[in-house]
């Protein structure tokens, strides 16, 4: 007691008490902030969690999008032997390559309604005939077999040599697969925009 030393980090002589590991003394100061840092790294763990892992909804949407393009996903399997083909046949070269698919448009999908805008600027600097635009199918079909016919809307383009846009030369191909069908459609057309609105079935 003389020498005054603290009985809880050292000994009467003035060595230091060995302590259990946990139950070392923290530094303290100005700038110590010991539950704060921790709790401001437990934060970033739970956010970069939360970031990093996997979408629960990516198989649902992936499928919502394939739908949407018109892809149908099939299940590998197992060619028989008059399945497998001699020689892999080339891809035939495009007989129409001045045909390009709309890539870019507006749409919303209402209760009873729904409405696709296609805009001039949304074809890239194609010099278009907007109001020349054209329904050249309808969606029909779909039975439990039988996929939707889809709806297609053919934009011809200014000067493409072609008298109508359903002959497909020098045109853009905006193609619309519906999940359901369709009772009417209207098709405003602008020099600026195509617009489609459709009623949905009951």
């Amino acid at each position: 007691a003389r020498t005054g030393y603290d009985a809880l980090e050292q000994n009467p002589d003035g060595s230091a008490l060995t302590v259990a590991p946990g139950y070392e003394k923290p530094d303290s100061g100005a700038t110590t902030n010991f539950v704060g840092n921790h709790m401001t790294q437990g934060a970033i763990d739970l956010v970069q969690n939360e970031l990093t892992r996997p979408d629960p909804d990516d198989d649902t949407r992936m499928a919502r999008l394939d739908a949407a393009r018109g892809i149908k996903r099939m299940p590998p399997r197992l060619l028989a032997p008059d399945e497998v083909p001699d020689e892999v046949p080339r891809t035939p070269p495009t007989t129409n390559p001045t045909t390009r698919p709309v890539e870019r448009y507006a749409w919303a999908d209402d209760v009873n309604e729904l409405v696709v805008v296609v805009r001039l600027g949304d074809l890239l600097g194609v010099p278009a005939d907007m109001e020349g635009a054209e329904v050249t199918s309808e969606p029909g079909g779909g039975g439990e077999r039988e996929p939707r016919t889809p709806l297609v809307v053919v934009i011809p383009d200014v000067g493409g040599g072609t008298d109508s846009p359903t002959s497909g030369l020098s045109s853009s191909v905006l193609t619309l697969r519906l999940a359901g069908g369709i009772d009417e459609w209207t098709m405003v057309n602008s020099k600026d925009e195509v617009r489609l609105a459709m009623v949905k079935s009951e």
